[in-house]
């Protein structure tokens, strides 16, 4: 995509002409966007604050949000770091 393509894409995603947008990490670093209430990991990153940084998007404005992350069983140990550092406990969903 240009970056003209990923920009209108964004404003459209701002404006709520589209509901669901999907982002690398790059361009998601870049999003301050109100009203985000999902945020769906499909990862984990390898560093605990861009895990964060990630899941920040749904409390903009203090407003609360709901994240998701999808964890390979080989990504545990990743997800109890991530714990550890942030001293947060992560609801496992079943």
């Amino acid at each position: 995509m240009s970056q003209a393509q990923r920009q209108a894409l964004i404003e459209a995603f701002r404006h709520h002409r589209i509901q669901l947008l999907v982002a690398t990490d790059v361009a998601a670093r870049g999003l301050d966007i109100e009203g985000i209430t999902h945020i769906l990991n499909y990862d984990i990153p390898f560093d605990a604050l861009m895990y964060f940084h990630r899941i920040g998007r749904t409390a903009s404005v203090g407003k609360g949000g709901t994240a998701i992350t999808l964890v390979a069983y080989s990504e545990l140990s990743e997800l109890e770091r991530i714990q550890a550092l942030t001293k947060t406990r992560i609801e496992k969903m079943e």
